[in-house]
């Protein structure tokens, strides 16, 4: 059976009252499927390279740099499968085929739409904070770079050996950062213009 059939002979199935409860299990379970039916890897390689870990191996000496660009992805969605995707080849890549001297900084920008705060979810958020938890003995180092810290869930970057903060105009977001990194010095640096 198809996984978007499914969901739908799911709700079929359901005659009972809806609830709200009823009504967010319905969706989650219809975007797990939709997950499912995606297959993000096809995806990512469409009618272009096909997605795989040689496109981020060094030849002939060099370190590839490799971009896969979303911009032109409307959907939040599709984008949130495809960085999953990406993420998840990554961590499987991570695990089981990275050789002793391969090395990988993988790089998300508007981090806030893959790893919200809590209670909010993307099918992005497990995986991307796995690599965070788990990369670094693996040499695989992970840059996330966001707006505001407010916007991610901080939670996830808890394995993080490094944050940079830029400017923070806001009194009320330089004491969020005093409280969530006591340990730092949070001097002023003199401008680099």
């Amino acid at each position: 059976t198809d996984p978007g059939d499914l969901a739908g002979k799911i709700k079929d199935m359901y005659d009972g009252p809806k609830t709200d409860a009823i009504k967010r299990l319905i969706k989650v379970i219809d975007t797990h499927l939709t997950w499912l039916n995606l297959d993000p890897m096809r995806s990512i390689s469409g009618n272009g390279v096909p997605f795989s870990p040689e496109l981020w191996k060094p030849y002939a000496g060099k370190t590839p740099i490799t971009i896969i660009y979303l911009a032109n992805i409307t959907a939040p969605k599709t984008k949130a499968y495809i960085t999953s995707g990406i993420a998840t080849r990554i961590y499987d890549w991570m695990l089981r085929e990275r050789g002793d001297n391969d090395d990988l900084v993988f790089m998300v920008d508007e981090i806030r739409n893959y790893i919200p705060p809590h209670p909010h979810t993307t099918p992005a958020k497990p995986v991307l904070s796995k690599l965070i938890a788990e990369g670094g003995k693996f040499n695989v180092g992970c840059i996330y770079v966001g707006h505001n810290v407010r916007d991610i869930d901080y939670k996830s970057f808890m394995h993080a050996d490094t944050f940079l903060i830029g400017q923070s105009r806001s009194k009320h977001n330089q004491d969020f950062y005093r409280e969530l990194f006591p340990d730092c010095d949070f001097s002023i640096t003199p401008s680099l213009n």
